[in-house]
C-alpha cells in the first residue's frame, strides 16, 4: 500500500517496556533497480514459500511500480510486473491465486487503477479498471484485500478542481478482478477515504480510514463495516479528538478473532501512533488517551505474529535527526512496548506469513529493504 502518514477508555499506548530483550532481525533483500529513490509499499503471501512485494520508484520521473517475487528459502527474486506512471494502493491474492494491484494514475485527473495477472506468467498481467467518478472526480485507491471469493479495494472519490470533496469509496470484484462495482459510497457531506481493510472469523468486512470534522478543522480516524458481503455497510466508529490528521493505517486480526487497528496521528510537528482494539467483530472499539510528544514516532505497519500470537508494529521514528527503522513488539496485546529492530531508513509495512515469517518493508534512504525475524 502506499501509505498517506498519518482512544477514550483502557489505554493502549505505544511505549517502551524497558529491559525487554530484542528479537533477531536481519536484512533480507533489498532493490534498487534504476539507482533512485525506491520503497517496498507493501506485501502479501504468495504459493508456497513466495513473497510479493509492491515497491515504488518515487525518484524516477516514470514514477514505476514494481511487483516482485521472492523465494524466501531460496532468495531468487524477479520481476512479476512494472507499471509506468502510477502511484500508491497495494496488492493481494485474488480467489484463484493471481494478483490484484490497485493504485492511481494522472490524466486529467486522477484514475482509480487495478491491474491483475498470474505471478507465474508476467505476459498475463492487464488493466482491468481504469475508473474515474462519472463527473471527472478524481478517484483514489488506497489499500486492497481478498476474501471468501471476493475482491475489496478502497479509496477515495475527489471534484476535480475542488478540495475538501473527497467521499469514501469501496469497489469490489467478484470475478477474480476482471470487473469492478461500487460497493460502498459515502457522498461528501463530510469529507472522508478509505485506507485498510480487514476480515473477520464470521465474514465481516471492516474498512477504517479517515473523516473531515469541520468543527475542528482536523480528521479523525473512522471506520465502517459490512456483515453481509459488501452489500450494505454502516458506521461503527470515529475516534475522538486527537490532532489536526488522522488515520487508520492498518487492521489485522488475531486468531481468537481479536481485531487490532493502528491509528497514526500527525500534528506537522509531532506524530504519535496508537492501538485501537475490537473483541465484539468490529462493531465497537476501544482508544488510547492522547501522550503528547515532541518527536515523530510513526507506525505504520502492524502483524500478529502466528507462531506467538504476539503483536508487532514497524515505522520509524526521529528527534532532529535522520529517521530510524523501528520495529516493535508487544506481548501482552498491545499494553507495552519494546523496540525490537533498530535499523536505518523507515518501514511502511509488516507482514506475517501462514508459514510464520515475520517481513518488515520500507527503505533506507535510496534502496528499497526487507527484514525479517530470525528465529
Amino acid at each position: 500500500m502506499t501509505v498517506s502518514a498519518m482512544g477514550r477508555l483502557v489505554g493502549v499506548v505505544l511505549i517502551l517496556s524497558a529491559g525487554a530483550a530484542r528479537a533477531d532481525w536481519e536484512p533480507l533483500d533489498s532493490f534498487d533497480e534504476s539507482g533512485l529513490y525506491a520503497i517496498y509499499d507493501h506485501l502479501v503471501p504468495g504459493a508456497k514459500n513466495q513473497l510479493l512485494s509492491l515497491i515504488s520508484e518515487r525518484g524516477n520521473g516514470n514514477r514505476p511500480v514494481v511487483i516482485r517475487s521472492l523465494d524466501l528459502k531460496t532468495g531468487k527474486s524477479a520481476i512479476v510486473d512494472r507499471t509506468d506512471g502510477v502511484d500508491g494502493g497495494g496488492i493481494a491474492l485474488t480467489p484463484n491465486g493471481r494478483v490484484v494491484y490497485v493504485g492511481n494514475h494522472y490524466s486529467n485527473g486522477w484514475f482509480f487503477f487495478v491491474r491483475v495477472g498470474s505471478p507465474d506468467d508476467p505476459t498475463s498481467f492487464h488493466t482491468a479498471l481504469d475508473y474515474q467518478g462519472p463527473e471527472q472526480e478524481s478517484t483514489y485507491a488506497e489499500g486492497v484485500g481478498s476474501h471468501a471469493g471476493m475482491i475489496f479495494a478502497v479509496g477515495g472519490q475527489t471534484k476535480t478542481g475542488m478540495t475538501g470533496t473527497s467521499a469514501w469509496l469501496v469497489m469490489k470484484s467478484s470475478d477474480d478482478g476482471e470487473t469492478w462495482s461500487r460497493s460502498d459510497f459515502l457522498p461528501s457531506d463530510r469529507p472522508a477515504i478509505a485506507h485498510a481493510i480487514a476480515f473477520t472469523p464470521t465474514g465481516a468486512i471492516v474498512v477504517g480510514g479517515r473523516i473531515y470534522d469541520s468543527e475542528l478543522n482536523a480528521w479523525r480516524g473512522f471506520f465502517r463495516r459490512s456483515a453481509d458481503g459488501g452489500n450494505t455497510w454502516q458506521t461503527v466508529h470515529e475516534t475522538v479528538d486527537q490532532g489536526r490528521y488522522t488515520n487508520i493505517t492498518e487492521i489485522v486480526g488475531a486468531a481468537d478473532g481479536t481485531l487490532y487497528a493502528l491509528q497514526m496521528i500527525n500534528d506537522l510537528t509531532s506524530a504519535r501512533s496508537y492501538l485501537l482494539i475490537s473483541k465484539d467483530d468490529g462493531l465497537t472499539w476501544t482508544e488510547s488517551p492522547i501522550q503528547p510528544q515532541n518527536t515523530f514516532d510513526a507506525m505504520l505497519g502492524l502483524a500478529v505474529d502466528p507462531v506467538s500470537g504476539d503483536l508487532f508494529a514497524s515505522g520509524w521514528w526521529h528527534d532532529g535527526a535522520p529517521g530510524r527503522w523501528r520495529t516493535r513488539k508487544s506481548t501482552d496485546g498491545g499494553m507495552t512496548w519494546s523496540i525490537e529492530d533498530d535499523a536505518e531508513g523507515a518501514a511502511m509495512s509488516l507482514l506475517a506469513t501462514p508459514s510464520g515469517d515475520l517481513v518488515a518493508a520500507g527503505f533506507n534512504g535510496q534502496q528499497a529493504v526487507l527484514r525479517h525475524l530470525v528465529r
